[in-house]
C-alpha cells in the first residue's frame, strides 16, 4: 500500500489519533508512535507499525517494499528525529524511553522511565514515573509527532517535485553541464583528493567486477561524499541500471562528467548488494549502522553483531598470526589503565582483523591458536563495553567468546566470559543471577586456572550482596576461594585483564565483609589491600589501575561511613572521584557512598560536597546518576 493512498485516506487529525494518545482516557503509551519508540531495537515489532510504514519519509528510505526493509527505514527516521545532539528535555526523555541513553539499552520500561525522569526533572529531584507518564503523554508524544509530520511534508514535497536528495537529475540530452543539487564542484574536488590521498578507490573503480566483497568503509565514504544514507545510494543505483533507460549516460553529483552505459551496468543492484553485505547486517540496518559522516557513532552492539557475523575478505599475512598473540597480550595489560572508549576502538579493529584471518587458516595447524586469540579479544571487548555501561554489546561479546571457547577446546575463555556476566549482574544488583553465572563458570573453567579462582571469589561477593544473613555462606565460599588460589601455578599472571591479585586475603574480601555489615573488618582488609597494591611504583600505583584504585577507596569510604567516621569517609571518597578512568562499576560504588552519606549524615557539608562531586563525575562520563548509583 503506497504512501499516496495513505495521504488520500487520512487527514492530519486522523493520523494523529492513530499515532499518539489524544484523549484523556487514552493510555499514555497508546498509538503506533509510542509502540515504535518503545520497540526501536525490535524489527519484528516495527514491522507491525502498518500506519508508520506507509509514510513517504519511510518509503523513500526503504531498500524495497517489504515490511522488513520498511521497518529498518522507520527506525532510521525515528533516530534522525531523536538525535543525541538536540538539547531538549522532550528529546532526552524519549531517547531514554527508546533505550538510546546510556544505561537504558536492554533495560525494562520502568528503568527507562526513571532515566526519563532525570530529563523531565532535575538531577537532584527527578520526576516520578507517574509524572513521567503524564508529561510524555501530554508533551513528548505531540512534540515528536509534530517533528515527524514536518519531515513527512518535506518528503512528500520533494517526491512530488521529482527531486531526489541522493543523485542529481541527468543533464538534458546534448548538455555538457552538470546539475548539482548539493555542495559545489570545489567540495567534490576537495573530497576526492582526500579520498585519493588515503588510497581509496573512487566510484568508477569500485571492485564489484573483481569478485571481491565491497568494503563497508567504501560505502560509508561514498555516502559521506554524497551526503546521503547507504539505502538512498543503493536505491538510485538500482534505478539507474534499468535496461530501458533512455539516457545515454548517468551523472554523479558535482563531478562534472558522465558514465557511459557500460560503466553504469557494472554497478551492483540491490539484490547483489544484499548478497555482498549479508542479510543479517542489512536486517540490522546498514543505513543506520554505517553513518559516521552524519555525526553518529556506530552503536557498539551493531558493531559487535557485524564483526561476529561478517565473512573474511582479507588474505593471510604470514607474519600476522605470529604477531597477533603479542598484540593480544599488550591489550590484556593495557586494559586496566587505558581509557575504555579509546581501548574499545583499538581492540575492535584488532578483533575485526583477527576475524578476517579465520577463514583463510581453517586448513592450517595454527587455526586453533587463531580462534583462541579471537576469543581473548572478544573477552576484552566484553569487559570494555561493560565498563562503558553497554550491556547489550557486552552480552554479544560474551557469547562470541563462549563460542570460540567451544570451537578451540579452550574452556578458560568461557570461564572469563562467565565472569563478565557475573560483573554485569552484580553491578545491576542481581545477586542470585550473579551467583548462578559464577557457579556455571566454575564448571567450565578447570580448577587450577585463574578463571576458576576468580569465579569462586566472585561467587563470594555475590552471596554477600544478599546481606548479613548470608555471612555463613560467604565464609564458606571464602574458604573455597583460598583453596582454589592455592592450586594456581607459580607463574600465574598478577597484572592485566585476566589476572588475580595474590595477597593475604582473597580478592574482594573487603567488599564481601562490607556487604554483610562487618565494617571494622572491611576497613582493616581494605587498608591491607591499599598497602599491598596502591604504592607509588609504576606496577602497583594508581596509574596502573586507576578505576581499581578508585573502587578500593570507595569500599574504604563505605566502611568508614558505616563506622560513623564522616570526615574520613568524605576524604577518601573525594580521592576516589578524582581518579581517572571513571567507569560504570566505579560509578555504582560511588553512588552507594553518596546515598550512604546522604542517609546517615543528612545536611552535613561533607555529604553535600561529596554529592556535588559525584554528580559532576558521572555527568562528565555522560552517565545517569540514577543508574550509575545502582544498586
Amino acid at each position: 500500500m503506497g504512501s499516496e493512498e495513505m495521504s488520500d485516506c487520512l487527514s492530519l487529525a486522523g493520523l494523529r489519533a492513530l499515532a499518539i494518545p489524544v484523549e484523556d482516557h487514552d493510555r499514555w503509551d497508546r498509538g503506533e508512535l509510542p509502540y515504535a519508540v518503545f520497540n526501536l531495537e525490535n524489527q519484528t515489532a516495527l514491522s507491525g507499525c502498518s500506519l508508520l510504514l506507509r509514510l513517504t519519509a519511510v518509503e523513500r528510505r526503504s531498500l524495497d517494499e517489504t515490511k522488513e526493509s520498511r521497518a529498518v527505514a522507520l527506525r532510521e527516521v525515528l533516530l534522525e528525529l531523536l538525535p543525541k545532539e538536540v538539547d531538549h528535555p522532550y528529546c532526552s526523555a524519549l531517547r531514554a524511553l527508546a533505550g538510546l541513553e546510556p544505561g537504558t539499552a536492554g533495560r525494562n520500561r520502568e528503568r527507562r522511565q526513571q532515566v526519563a525522569g532525570v530529563a523531565l526533572g532535575t538531577e537532584r529531584h527527578p520526576a516520578t514515573t507517574r509524572t513521567v507518564r503524564r508529561r510524555v503523554k501530554e508533551d513528548c508524544w505531540p512534540w515528536l509527532f509534530d517533528r515527524l509530520i514536518e519531515r513527512e511534508v518535506k518528503e512528500r514535497g520533494a517526491r512530488e517535485m521529482g527531486d531526489s536528495p541522493r543523485v542529481s537529475h541527468p543533464a538534458p540530452q546534448g548538455s555538457t553541464t552538470a546539475m548539482p543539487i548539493h555542495g559545489t564542484h570545489h567540495e567534490w574536488e576537495r573530497a576526492s583528493r582526500m579520498v585519493q590521498d588515503e588510497s581509496f578507490p573512487l566510484w568508477e573503480v569500485w571492485p564489484v567486477s573483481t569478485g571481491q566483497t565491497p568494503s563497508l568503509d567504501v560505502l560509508n565514504r561514498l555516502a559521506q561524499l554524497y551526503r546521503c544514507s547507504i539505502g538512498d545510494l543503493l536505491a538510485d543505483l538500482a534505478n539507474r541500471r534499468r535496461p530501458d533507460s533512455t539516457e545515454k549516460g548517468t551523472r554523479l553529483p558535482d563531478r562534472g562528467g558522465q558514465f557511459d552505459q557500460q560503466e553504469v551496468n557494472s554497478l551492483p543492484t540491490r539484490r547483489e548488494m544484499l548478497g555482498y553485505l549479508g542479510a543479517a547486517l542489512m536486517a540490522a540496518g546498514v543505513d543506520q549502522a554505517i553513518r559516521g559522516a552524519h555525526g553518529r557513532e556506530l552503536p557498539r552492539v551493531l558493531q559487535a553483531l557485524e564483526v561476529t557475523r561478517q565473512a573474511s575478505v582479507l588474505e593471510l599475512d604470514p607474519a600476522a598470526l605470529e604477531s597477533l598473540t603479542d598484540i593480544v597480550e599488550h591489550y590484556k595489560l593495557a586494559f586496566r589503565s587505558a581509557p575504555p572508549a579509546d581501548l574499545y576502538d583499538e581492540v575492535l579493529g584488532v578483533r575485526r582483523y583477527a576475524g578476517s584471518l579465520l577463514e583463510s587458516t581453517q586448513a592450517s595447524t595454527d587455526y586453533s591458536d587463531l580462534v583462541v586469540a579471537v576469543g581473548w579479544l572478544s573477552n576484552l571487548l566484553a569487559l570494555v563495553t561493560h565498563d562503558l555501561g553497554d550491556t547489550a554489546a557486552a552480552l554479544v561479546w560474551c557469547a562470541d567468546a563462549e563460542r570460540r571457547s567451544s570451537e578451540a577446546g579452550h574452556p578458560e575463555l568461557a570461564g572469563w566470559a562467565a565472569q563478565t556476566r557475573v560483573l554485569m549482574s552484580f553491578y545491576d544488583g542481581q545477586a542470585h543471577e550473579a551467583i548462578a553465572h559464577a557457579q556455571r563458570g566454575q564448571q567450565l573453567a578447570p580448577l587450577g586456572t585463574v578463571a576458576h579462582a576468580k569465579l569462586v571469589v566472585q561467587e563470594m561477593r555475590a552471596r554477600a550482596l544478599l546481606g548479613d544473613s548470608q555471612a555463613g555462606m560467604v565464609a564458606s565460599t571464602r574458604s573455597r576461594a583460598e583453596r582454589a588460589i592455592a592450586k594456581l601455578p607459580s607463574d600465574t599472571p598478577t597484572r592485566g585483564a585476566f589476572s588475580i591479585a595474590v595477597a593475604d586475603d582473597p580478592p574482594l574480601t573487603a567488599t564481601s565483609l562490607l556487604l554483610v555489615g562487618r565494617f571494622r573488618e572491611a576497613e582493616e582488609a581494605t587498608r591491607r589491600v591499599i598497602a599491598a597494591f596502591c604504592g607509588s611504583s609504576s606496577e602497583k600505583g594508581p596509574a596502573a589501575d586507576p578505576s581499581g584504585f578508585a573502587r578500593i577507596y570507595l569500599i574504604l569510604g563505605l566502611a568508614l561511613a558505616g563506622l560513623g567516621k564522616l570526615d574520613e569517609a568524605h576524604a577518601v571518597g573525594c580521592v576516589a572521584l578524582a581518579a581517572p578512568r571513571f567507569v560504570r562499576p566505579t560509578a555504582v560504588l560511588a553512588g552507594r557512598l553518596d546515598r550512604k552519606l546522604a542517609r546517615d549524615f543528612p545536611g552535613t557539608p561533607e555529604a553535600r560536597d561529596y554529592h556535588e562531586r559525584y554528580v559532576g563525575a558521572v555527568q562528565a562520563q555522560h552517565l545517569s546518576p540514577l543508574l550509575a548509583g545502582h544498586p
